[in-house]
């Protein structure tokens, strides 16, 4: 894909709020992988226990030769933010790039495939053709936005899911913006790859999803041959007392397999398990090595639980596979694989070149003649 438009319209554009009488700066500590504020608020779920009667420590026996895996997906999100510093005073103005990849392992050898996506936008406030006029007089003018040919995504649109219902004011509110528009485009370039790996027919071995499986149920059945691995713990499905349980976990260990229950109330439509893949070993924090697992119950009414559970520690024993070789040196090294790391590293070989954005830095020295 070629970016060069995007940047001309990028350029374009700040030359001309250097010459309304902006000025323009990069933060230099605030680099591509970092300086959003996420909320750390964690969310409360609930669950179903599908094995047994209550939540489990259960001990994985078998040992599987060889993983079922020979497909990969994973997804990167690249931010840059730039500092417009109007009448109004200093608006973040976010340059972000989106990517995702299924990558195909054959004989021991990860290579791309046809299934990938990018997307390069630059995210900023301004007021619509058909502006409420309760838009904060700071945000940009849609007459500055319109005339470039790249569509820019607007951060100054009020979060009817938020809290305040209200149009972001503050920077750190619109830089939040931008971060969850950027992460919901991050999570369709991933569902429209899944989706289409799904549709293929020639597709043999299994796909790993670095991620939920939810948000692609509605492709997905219980004999899709799909896994969701989720290396973070943002959302709690069961109380405190059990949540520690699982904190005990020892490597080759899984826990009960549950049916997550959203913070709404609604069940998932997924089986899942917590799996540890490293010890502690007194060097991490609570949760390191413990991944969560999905796979889709959809169409599993005829399955019988055995079934579930012999495929469970199937799926199960594969992830420990794919543990060797570890991660290095990726930060989560502990819940992450290698071919993920791998496409992880494809993606950032995609990356529009940095030297380009370093040179917006000087465009606050800039005028038109």
């Amino acid at each position: 894909m070629n970016f060069d438009e995007e940047f001309k319209d990028l350029k374009k554009f700040i030359i001309n709020q250097v010459n309304k009488g902006a000025k323009v700066s990069i933060p230099e500590n605030y680099d591509d992988k970092s300086g959003f504020y996420i909320p750390e608020e964690i969310e409360i779920g609930g669950n179903k226990i599908y094995e047994g009667d209550k939540l489990e420590i259960i001990d994985i026996n078998t040992q599987a030769q060889e993983s079922g895996f020979s497909y990969f997906i994973d997804g990167i999100e690249r931010k840059k933010k730039i500092i417009i510093t109007n009448k109004g005073g200093p608006i973040p103005v976010i340059y972000g790039y989106v990517s995702a990849v299924i990558m195909q392992r054959t004989n021991g050898i990860l290579r791309s495939t046809d299934l990938f996506i990018e997307n390069l936008s630059t995210y900023l406030p301004y007021k619509p053709v058909n502006k409420t006029g309760e838009e904060p007089n700071y945000y940009f003018d849609f007459e500055d936005i319109n005339k470039f040919k790249r569509k820019y995504v607007n951060t100054g649109v009020i979060d009817v899911r938020g809290k305040n219902h209200d149009y972001p004011r503050y920077p750190v509110q619109i830089e939040q913006s931008a971060h969850s528009k950027i992460q919901t485009e991050r999570g369709n370039s991933e569902k429209e790859l899944v989706k289409k790996w799904n549709e293929k027919k020639d597709t043999k071995g299994w796909l790993f999803v670095d991620g939920r499986l939810e948000p692609v149920s509605k492709y997905v059945s219980y004999n899709s041959n799909i896994v969701g691995v989720i290396k973070s713990i943002r959302r709690y499905y069961f109380k405190p007392d059990e949540q520690l349980k699982i904190y005990t976990l020892k490597k080759r260990q899984r826990t009960s397999i549950f049916i997550p229950i959203d913070p709404e109330g609604n069940e998932e439509n997924v089986f899942s398990w917590y799996l540890r893949l490293h010890d502690n070993n007194l060097n991490g924090n609570e949760d390191f090595g413990i991944i969560r697992v999905e796979i889709s119950r959809k169409d599993s009414e005829s399955v019988s639980k055995e079934e579930v559970i012999k495929k469970v520690n199937l799926i199960s024993n594969w992830i420990l596979l794919e543990t060797n070789p570890v991660a290095f040196p990726a930060s989560r090294w502990d819940r992450m694989i290698y071919p993920i790391l791998y496409c992880e590293k494809y993606l950032d070989s995609r990356e529009p070149s940095k030297v380009r954005m370093a040179n917006i830095a000087k465009i606050k020295n800039i005028k038109n003649n």
